[in-house]
C-alpha cells in the first residue's frame, strides 16, 4: 500500500486479516470513461432503436443529472490522465489556403506507446474480467 500513498485499513481489505488488497489499473477506468462520454453523445439513438443496439447501463435511469455526473467524473479522470501522461509527439503544421486558419495540421505521426495487449493479458491472469478495447 506505501508503494501507491495509500495506509493499510481495513475498509481497502478484500479479507478480514487486512493483507489482501484489489485493485485495476487505471487505463481500464479511463476506457471505460470514454465509452462512456460516446454512450452520452448517442443518448437519444439507444431508444429509438432497441432492435439493433441495447441500451447502455448509465442511459437506464430516467436521473438525467446521474449521467451527467458520470459524464462529468468521467470527462475529469481522462484530463487528468491527458495532463499526466502529456503526448510530446510533435505534429506538423502545413500551410493550406484553403482552411479557415491558413495552416492544417498533420495528425498522422507516429506515437511511442506503450504495448497495450500485455496489460489485458497481466490482467487475465490475475482473474479479472477485462472488456476488449479495440479502436478498430
Amino acid at each position: 500500500m506505501h508503494l501507491i500513498n495509500r495506509t493499510a485499513d481495513p475498509k481497502w481489505s478484500a479479507d478480514s486479516s487486512g493483507s489482501d488488497y484489489r485493485a485495476l489499473i487505471e487505463v481500464f477506468h479511463q476506457l471505460h470513461c470514454l465509452d462512456v462520454i460516446r454512450q452520452y453523445t448517442w443518448r437519444e439513438y439507444y431508444p429509438k432503436h432497441p432492435d439493433t443496439v441495447s441500451v447502455p447501463f448509465l442511459l437506464t435511469s430516467d436521473n438525467e443529472m446521474m449521467a451527467r455526473m458520470h459524464v462529468d467524473h468521467c470527462i475529469e479522470a481522462l484530463r487528468l490522465s491527458l495532463m499526466c501522461h502529456g503526448d510530446t509527439t510533435p505534429y506538423l503544421l502545413r500551410i493550406d489556403p484553403q482552411s479557415p486558419s491558413g495552416i492544417s495540421p498533420d495528425f498522422s505521426m507516429h506515437h511511442k506507446c506503450v504495448k497495450f495487449e500485455p496489460l489485458v493479458d497481466y490482467m487475465r491472469k490475475q482473474k479479472f474480467q477485462v472488456e476488449s478495447h479495440n479502436p478498430h
